[in-house]
């Protein structure tokens, strides 16, 4: 588990992903979004004043008989002016098939 805990950790900074939360069975990274997915999820989380979105990844892990399973959850959130944080789940199809694309490259790496 401390292997697949290191590469993920490894993998996500590697990608300019800043690291937010670390314990042994959970990572969380994120990253500001730039150009216009940032501007079309400002429109739907946020307004002019609030902060640049981030994407942020949850990755949970869990030690199973034949291994180590790993959990991820993405969504995006900003911060208003008040200091309220608007988040919203990316659970879309496109967003799904790019997180089980890196969850098998990830495993490929072993």
């Amino acid at each position: 588990m401390e292997a697949v805990h290191t590469r993920i950790i490894e993998r996500m900074m590697s990608g300019g992903m800043r690291l937010d939360s670390d314990t042994p069975s959970r990572v969380v990274v994120s990253k500001e979004l730039e150009g216009f997915r940032e501007h079309m999820l400002r429109l739907a989380l946020g307004n002019s004043y609030s902060t640049p979105v981030r994407v942020e990844i949850a990755f949970t892990m869990v030690k199973v008989p034949e291994g180590v399973k790993i959990f991820a959850q993405s969504s995006a959130w900003t911060q208003m002016l008040g200091g309220q944080i608007n988040r919203m789940e990316l659970n879309g199809n496109n967003d799904f098939n790019d997180m089980q694309t890196a969850l098998y490259r990830l495993r490929d790496s072993f």
